[in-house]
């Protein structure tokens, strides 16, 4: 195939608008047939409105847009300074006004935000159907949050907001005295409590063995020799259980919660089971005894083991050291010997 190389040199091409151009010759002479060569000679050229811009030669044509700052009158009777391809249709105008809303307000605002879109955050100075003034933000819904008082029916002063749709009751403490002869312990507003939740002590034989308990006043309704009194207030009494659990201790639980759960409390005493390495558990009884962390005792003729009880001892590797005259071990010092009885006498 033919060989085709580039003409690298500079040479003056004369454009069609006029300009020269330096460029390589391969540009002007191509091997491969392109596009015209584009001129970049920037030139003043006037638009279709009368202003001039300053552009490329080849990259000028009729729709360029003019961005001359220019001032029009908007719509809205407002000077602006825009760009001269702009539409005055197309602009917001900036302008601060003074707009009269709907509730009788005024509103500095943009005169190109829509009235519908401003929001009255003038104080209210509607009067409400209560007779007082209203005071939220004319934008807000009306409402009265004045605050009145008022002399309930037993007696005490209540503050409550105006517009509260809701009853009125007194939050201050009961002071009704029960049949028992104990006072209420509900709120004034609310009815007074049927069952009187006062603590009061009851002698009575329960099946745990205890004959004092505290219990609600109410279970007083039960007769002395009712045989249901005693399970129930065995579920009220707060004696220490103090019987001999699995590990030794005393249980250190409640009566009432042993028996309810049906199992002893946690032991909060400390172990001191003796573990296989002969040394005591110091870990609470409760929990599970871990390994020991007393030093090792063991140790040979040779040396001593220098890690905690819990773990493994490094065996010694060194020659066993059982012999006599006439017999010897042959294993190393941490196995069983295989030296047997000398008979020799």
């Amino acid at each position: 195939s033919e060989c085709r190389l580039l003409c690298l040199v500079q040479v003056v091409k004369d454009l069609e608008c006029g300009h020269s151009l330096s460029t390589e010759c391969k540009n002007v002479f191509p091997v491969v047939k392109k596009d015209n060569l584009l001129c970049r000679q920037v030139m003043e050229k006037q638009l279709a409105c009368g202003h001039t811009r300053n552009t490329l030669c080849c990259f000028y044509n009729e729709s360029t847009l003019c961005i001359t700052k220019v001032e029009r009158i908007l719509p809205c009777g407002h000077m602006q300074q825009m760009e001269c391809f702009e539409s005055t249709d197309d602009v917001f105008c900036d302008e601060m006004v003074i707009e009269t809303l709907p509730c009788g307000h005024e509103l500095e605002t943009k005169c190109s935000k829509p009235l519908k879109d401003l929001v009255c955050e003038a104080q209210c100075s509607r009067k409400l159907s209560c007779g007082h003034k209203c005071r939220q933000l004319c934008s807000h819904l009306c409402k009265c949050d004045k605050l009145l008082e008022k002399k309930l029916s037993c007696g005490h002063m209540v503050k409550y907001q105006c517009s509260s749709q809701e009853k009125v009751t007194c939050h201050q403490p009961c002071e009704r005295v029960l049949t028992c002869g104990h006072k209420c312990s509900l709120l004034c507003g609310q009815p007074c409590a049927t069952e009187c939740k006062q603590l009061v002590q009851f002698i009575s034989k329960l099946k745990c063995g205890h004959d004092t308990v505290l219990a609600p006043c109410y279970l007083k309704c039960f007769a002395k020799d009712d045989h249901r009194l005693p399970d129930v207030l065995h579920k009220y009494c707060k004696a220490v259980c103090a019987a001999t659990m699995s590990c030794g201790h005393r249980c250190p639980g409640t009566c009432s919660n042993c028996s309810q759960a049906n199992r002893h409390a946690d032991c909060d005493q400390r172990c001191q089971r003796i573990l296989p390495c002969s040394h005591p558990c110091t870990e609470m009884c409760k929990k599970k005894c871990p390994p020991c962390f007393n030093p090792c005792v063991y140790r040979c003729s040779h040396s001593k083991c220098n890690g905690v009880c819990g773990e493994l001892c490094s065996p010694c590797q060194k020659e066993c050291p059982c012999r006599c005259v006439h017999n010897r071990c042959s294993r190393p010092c941490f196995s069983f010997c295989n030296r047997k009885p000398c008979e020799w006498p």
